[in-house]
């Protein structure tokens, strides 16, 4: 004998089973929302600390010591790279070194201070001896050299140049004159300088015997 179910519990049992599947996705939905929401922030503080919003330019993430920022220089430059961005390459630093002042282009030798004459012949600056030899600069081929010259009454002339004690010779293209009353930049075209080491020195001459004045000779090198 076969005893039926009534239908009543068949359909209280079929109610309690929707319910706990209706619960258990609730409480499935629920949790996954509120994992997202912990998440969501470290991301999203990790991709505003390092990516750029312009190309070519690196934002170092706040706390980010010097050995973080030299790893992330290399992986800038290689993203430049790929985008076709210029590469910058950092200015040459000028440095003195016994009295030369060098950069990367330019050597600059300082050769005397200052001296004045108002013999009108040429005559010898005080002071003005210096060594030179090419060779010292192998990958430099052009001398010249800058002065600041003045003549103390107008309508005179002061003049310089640079002569060549050992072969006894003024140096071709050196001389630079002016007319001014107060001193005047002067730069020569690049000068003649014979091969070997030479030594030379500055002089200095008047046109009519007003003071001829010189101040701050130097030679340039490049």
């Amino acid at each position: 004998m076969v005893i039926g179910i009534p239908k009543y519990w068949l359909i209280a049992m079929l109610l309690v089973f929707v319910g706990l599947v209706v619960n258990l996705g609730y409480l499935d939905w629920k949790i996954l929302r509120e994992s997202r929401q912990v998440a969501a922030p470290t991301v999203v503080k990790e991709t505003a600390a390092l990516v750029s919003p312009t190309p070519g330019v690196t934002i170092v993430p706040m706390g980010c010591r010097d050995e973080c920022a030299s790893l992330i220089a290399p992986l800038e430059e290689k993203i430049n790279s790929h985008l076709g961005m210029p590469v910058i390459s950092p200015t040459p630093i000028t440095k003195v070194i016994n009295n030369v002042t060098t950069n990367t282009a330019i050597s600059y030798i300082p050769v005397a201070s200052s001296g004045n004459t108002i013999m009108m012949n040429w005559t010898k600056v005080d002071g003005s001896q210096f060594v030179f030899d090419a060779k010292d600069y192998p990958s430099k081929s052009k001398v010249s050299w800058e002065v600041n010259l003045k003549v103390q009454n107008p309508n005179s002339r002061c003049s310089a140049r640079i002569y060549d004690q050992t072969n006894l010779r003024a140096v071709d293209y050196s001389e630079l004159s002016t007319t001014s009353t107060v001193f005047e930049y002067l730069a020569s075209q690049n000068v003649a300088i014979w091969a070997g080491k030479n030594q030379y020195y500055l002089e200095i001459k008047s046109l009519d015997g007003s003071t001829c004045y010189i101040s701050s000779p130097r030679l340039v090198i490049k």
